[in-house]
């Protein structure tokens, strides 16, 4: 309806929230006018990225920076106890879970697998938190519980809001580490 009138707000940027994670569904959406889509639950930083991304909102509105993603002070600590080399293989190695857990979401999102998710997230939980990705971990820590529960759907939305969180928290660490 809204891109349909001529009046003012025709081209408006519209960015969808919903529990439909889908992929046709999501699909439907975007086909039906909106910009974007993303699947609730989500976390304030994946809606600015999202916002900020997308030009939904005003430049003005300043991008999330690596000390927004990263606890500077938990970050520090790590800096002043490790040698350089090990920090550097701390983030190494998280970046090498994140990145198996990512690949393992396709064939671990049906009731059957829940058990294995939760386990498989909780590790990362842990580490996220030990190096100060602290909104990442929130993130973690919803597909966790989700999994726990047995909420395929909410597994499924959580899922697809860490694949969303994961590329500014990588490059912030990586800002951080150099």
């Amino acid at each position: 309806t809204i891109r349909s009138t001529s009046g003012p707000n025709q081209k408006t940027k519209i960015l969808g929230l919903t529990a439909h994670a889908l992929a046709e569904e999501q699909e439907r959406f975007i086909t039906s006018g909106m910009d974007d889509c993303l699947n609730k639950p989500v976390s304030q930083t994946t809606l600015l990225n999202a916002l900020v991304s997308g030009k939904i909102i005003s430049e003005t509105v300043s991008p999330i920076t690596s000390y927004d993603l990263i606890d500077f002070a938990t970050f520090s600590e790590l800096k002043q106890i490790l040698a350089p080399e090990h920090l550097k293989k701390i983030f190494v190695d998280f970046d090498l879970q994140i990145s198996a857990l990512l690949q393992s979401f396709a064939l671990m999102q049906n009731a059957e697998n829940m058990n294995a998710l939760a386990a498989n997230t909780h590790n990362s939980v842990g580490s996220a938190g030990m190096i100060g990705a602290h909104s990442f971990q929130q993130e973690l820590r919803a597909l966790e519980q989700a999994a726990k529960a047995g909420d395929t759907n909410g597994a499924k939305a959580n899922a697809n809001a860490v694949q969303l969180a994961w590329p500014a928290t990588q490059a912030a660490i990586r800002t951080l580490a150099t």
